[in-house]
């Protein structure tokens, strides 16, 4: 009977867990938003460690407000030590390689007081982005599991490990000069190589991966994923579509001026309508400042199918209304896929190299969202379907909600073992003789 009392008890008292994010909005809104809405509001005790400037970007996420027992544990970044300006702690503010490699150091450097803050806490899990491989070493060091957030999904993950594999298609080329559709980042040993390595050493020594869609997504590749890398992953999401309110807003991205203007002009040469969210507030620039990224009289000539807002709107809500066909987004939209359900059309921005033409967003935002495409409308009938199997999962009975239920048994069992580990260990002290 009292051991009976006993697992009840221990089955009933809620899990503590650490969410360490990426210094990347794309990363570390999806991951916080997941731990608030799934473990926090569920009753489990979370807290997410960052350096203080990204704390105040959670401010929204963690206040008493939003719901759960959540909280931010702020751990100074190094800036002087790695050459960068008080205050500079994320990437997206990066505008140069130099810039993102110190920010790199710096998180390296973080990790120190990371890694003493877990040892003296000892959480029941760490769940951290897989740019912090070395929290699986911290954990395993302190026997807790680790679960390693991606911010993409599992198809992706599996392109990752077929790139790095013996028997990569690019591995198989008759010469050297035979051309190859992967860059020479991806083929030739390097830095970035490397960290691959790291990345994925880390994982296959961690518990399981977490993942913020469905598993009705990627189903295929999960299994294949599964079958390569003999590892658990926990399909747990969209984590948007759990807990909603209409209070729930999206964070602003920066600007880069150059090819704000680029999409600017695309957007109105498509002749559709639209709201477009950038970084700011109006009173932060002057009219000179504005027309460097957005053509003069632009305003003016889409005022009446047109909007901008400046700083964060609310993503969930716009996105949910049926009048919305379409959504564009830069790198690492995956987050707001989810929540919505609608097609998309991404970009890349990559550093130093102009890459975005105002007739390519002209093409793509017609392609997307013109009604005379039958391409376009079988695109937004399979992502409407998406939509409904994505509100299905996370529904009572649905696959996520079966996948969190189990993570979280398996985290509380694990939890339980090692509670009774630690116990037979400090009695074997106690009792050896003197």
């Amino acid at each position: 009977m009292e051991m009976e009392m006993e697992m009840e008890s221990s089955a009933s008292r809620p899990l503590e867990l650490f969410f360490i994010p990426f210094l990347s909005p794309g990363h570390m809104i999806p991951l916080c938003e997941m731990a608030r809405r799934l473990f926090a509001v569920a009753g489990h005790r979370v807290t997410i460690i960052t350096t203080p400037s990204n704390a105040a970007l959670l401010h929204k996420t963690t206040t008493p407000s939003a719901g759960g027992d959540i909280s931010v544990h702020a751990i100074p970044f190094p800036a002087k030590e790695v050459g960068l300006p008080s205050g500079l702690e994320n990437f997206f503010d990066a505008k140069d390689f130099n810039t993102a490699t110190r920010l790199h150091a710096g998180m390296t450097l973080l990790s120190r007081d990371m890694d003493k803050f877990i040892a003296a806490r000892r959480p029941d899990c760490v769940v951290s982005d897989m740019f912090h491989p070395w929290t699986a070493a911290a954990s395993a060091r302190l026997r807790i599991p680790r679960l390693v957030f991606h911010a993409t999904c599992i198809f992706a993950m599996c392109l990752k490990d077929a790139v790095r594999s013996t028997d990569s298609p690019h591995l198989r080329v008759d010469s050297d000069y035979e051309p190859s559709q992967l860059p020479d980042y991806v083929r030739t040993p390097n830095g970035y190589t490397q960290m691959m390595e790291e990345w994925r050493e880390a994982e296959m020594k961690s518990y399981g991966v977490l993942v913020n869609n469905f598993y009705e997504l990627d189903s295929a590749y999960t299994e294949h994923y599964k079958k390569i890398m003999g590892h658990k992953i926990f399909h747990v999401g969209p984590a948007a579509m759990i807990h909603q309110n209409n209070g729930d807003k999206g964070r602003g991205e920066g600007k880069r001026r150059w090819w704000l203007m680029e999409i600017a002009c695309g957007v109105e040469a498509s002749t559709h309508q639209f709201i477009w969210v950038v970084f700011g507030k109006d009173n932060e620039e002057s009219a000179q400042e504005k027309e460097e990224w957005l053509p003069k009289g632009f305003e003016e000539r889409t005022k009446e199918r047109g909007m901008i807002v400046k700083g964060w709107a609310p993503q969930v809500l716009i996105l949910d209304h049926p009048s919305i066909g379409g959504f564009f987004d830069s790198l690492w939209c995956w987050g707001s896929v989810w929540k919505w359900g609608k097609w998309i059309g991404t970009l890349w921005v990559d550093a130093g190299k102009e890459v975005v033409k105002r007739e390519n967003v002209e093409r793509a935002v017609r392609k997307l969202m013109d009604s005379g495409d039958p391409a376009a409308g079988t695109r937004r009938q399979k992502a409407k379907e998406l939509g409904e199997k994505a509100r299905r999962a996370v529904q009572e009975g649905g696959s996520s909600h079966r996948d969190l239920t189990l993570l979280i048994e398996e985290l509380k069992q694990l939890r339980d073992e090692r509670e009774k580990l630690l116990g037979a260990a400090e009695a074997l002290s106690y009792s050896a003789p003197t």
